[in-house]
C-alpha cells in the first residue's frame, strides 16, 4: 500500500513539473490574498474564503518562495506543495 501512495506521489509531481500551468481561478485569488497578507500584514478585506491556505502560501512567500516576479518557477513550488499536501490528507 505504501509503495502506491509513494508512486501515486512520485506520478503526480512530474505532472506537476512537466506541464506548464499559470494560475487562475481560486489558486489565482489564494495568491493573491497571500501576497496581500505578507505585504500589508493582514488578511484581504475582499477575500471570501477560509484563510488557513493563505496562511499557507504566505508563509512559504514570506520565506522567499513565491515571488511575484519570478511566478513561473514559484508556482510550481506551491503546486507542488499543494500535491504533498493532498496526498497526506488524502
Amino acid at each position: 500500500m505504501g509503495a502506491l501512495i509513494a508512486l501515486g506521489l512520485v506520478l503526480r509531481v512530474l505532472w506537476v513539473l512537466l506541464v506548464p500551468s499559470r494560475p487562475v481561478g481560486d489558486f489565482a485569488l489564494y495568491r493573491e490574498s497571500a501576497a496581500y497578507l505578507v505585504e500589508h500584514h493582514a488578511l484581504d478585506p475582499q477575500f471570501i474564503y477560509m484563510p488557513g491556505y493563505v496562511f499557507l502560501l504566505a508563509a512559504v512567500e514570506a520565506l522567499g518562495g513565491g515571488q511575484q516576479e519570478h511566478v513561473a518557477g514559484h508556482v510550481d513550488e506551491l503546486r507542488i506543495q499543494g500535491v504533498v499536501l493532498d496526498q497526506v490528507g488524502g
